[in-house]
């Protein structure tokens, strides 16, 4: 019995839980992890993140739809705001989020949010100062504009 609950825990377990991810990958590196055999699990590759991501067989998410819980006890998954000053930082900001995924947070976008464009942060601050994000990741450069 106690083995037939564990494995109905990792069955409901998040499945984002279990990717392997390989960090500043180019596209030359991706192309060449394409040609290795790879019989039980599937690759895939977020460009602008440069993330190489790969989940086992049998692992891969089949809904659509996003949770804001994890599968195994119901409890909330962390949410973390990944923030940027200008567009320049989005690469940066985006293997951030990709790699907060993959370990089971949810996580919101804020990109472009620097104090050039006063309204964009006026607009943003909702979601950087609401009570259920546990962490604000801020991505901004040489320049540091976001916290000013």
């Amino acid at each position: 019995a106690a083995a037939t609950q564990q494995q109905q825990q990792q069955d409901d377990s998040d499945s984002s839980l279990t990717a392997i991810l390989a960090t500043r990958v180019s596209p030359e590196q991706y192309e060449e992890m394409l040609t290795l055999p790879l019989t039980h699990g599937t690759l895939s590759y977020d460009s602008v993140a440069r993330v190489a991501t790969m989940t086992p067989t049998g692992m891969e998410k089949t809904t659509t739809t996003t949770t804001t819980t994890n599968n195994n006890n119901n409890t909330p998954k962390p949410r973390v705001v990944v923030a940027s000053a200008g567009t320049t930082d989005i690469p940066v900001c985006e293997e951030a989020a990709v790699t907060l995924e993959a370990a089971g947070c949810e996580v919101d976008r804020v990109y472009d949010a620097g104090v050039a464009g006063l309204h964009r942060i006026i607009n943003a601050t909702p979601r950087l100062r609401d009570p259920a994000v546990r962490c604000v990741i801020v991505c901004a450069g040489m320049d540091g504009a976001l916290p000013s």
